[in-house]
């Protein structure tokens, strides 16, 4: 591994950024604020996006009809553990 200082690597760092997509670029920055500690703002953000990206995967298995209840889950685990 090639030893660097702390100039070029800053600029090899900028020179990447630069080729990032958008969605690439809002990953790396919400990373960079949990690194200078203000982490509050990303966690808020990150639970924003998570909760956004679990309501959005539950009206598609509604729609696909991917719904199963408790019960039907529970069966099919324990059919798996082959405790029934």
């Amino acid at each position: 591994m090639e030893t660097m200082n702390l100039d070029s690597m800053r600029v090899n760092i900028f020179k990447e950024l630069m080729t990032l997509d958008k969605n690439n670029l809002q990953k790396l920055y919400a990373y960079i604020l949990t690194l200078t500690k203000r982490k509050e703002t990303v966690e808020v953000t990150l639970l924003e996006e998570m909760l956004d990206a679990n309501a959005e995967y539950a009206l598609k298995a509604h729609e696909r009809g991917d719904v199963y209840t408790t019960e039907d889950v529970k069966n099919y685990i324990e059919d798996q553990l082959g405790w029934r």
